[in-house]
């Protein structure tokens, strides 16, 4: 007689091929979740991708003497190794730690991840220097915040060349 299956071994089968899957997936949320870095707020400004390893009073005293400059950024990031980035629209302005740079002098960007497996990244922006032509930020393996930061460089050079675009339309329209 030929052998007939049991319709339980098929129900068990089933869901051991269901709930594994959804038990490994559970697992890596909860780790991803743990290993995620958090956001801080300072004075009701959320501080994104901060480790609360640092001490809050030295971004203070990194960031005080630019906000006092140009009032409360409308954007502020911080890479893994500190590196405070600040923007400021009005003033057309984007900060990394006390350097200012306009948006007019930025030129480019991109970028990198390191090639020896760490997953880190590097944002290399170009800047109309002479003496300093490239800024290197080292972000660290967040490509979250890695590619908000390139993001906010290629928004400001893309809001200088419309301004550009602007200005060469209006000359053109007097002559």
């Amino acid at each position: 007689m030929p052998h007939q299956s049991n319709g339980m071994g098929t129900f068990w089968i089933m869901m051991i091929l269901t709930i594994i899957p959804a038990i490994v997936a559970i697992i890596i949320l909860l780790v991803r979740k743990a290993n995620k870095k958090s956001n801080v707020v300072i004075d009701n400004k959320t501080i994104i991708g901060c480790d609360q390893n640092i001490p809050i009073n030295q971004i203070a005293q990194i960031q005080q003497p630019i906000i006092a400059k140009y009032g409360d950024p409308a954007i502020t990031l911080h890479t893994s190794d500190w590196h405070s980035i600040m923007v400021f629209p009005g003033y057309r302005i984007i900060t990394i730690d006390r350097q200012e740079y306009f948006f007019k002098d930025i030129v480019s960007c991109k970028l990198v991840q390191s090639v020896d497996n760490t997953h880190d990244y590097t944002l290399f922006v170009l800047i109309r220097d002479f003496k300093q032509p490239i800024v290197e930020i080292p972000i660290g393996n967040d490509i979250r915040i890695a590619i908000e930061i390139e993001a906010i460089f290629n928004l400001a050079i893309d809001k200088n060349q419309r301004l550009a675009e602007n200005k060469s339309k209006s000359s053109n329209h007097q002559d």
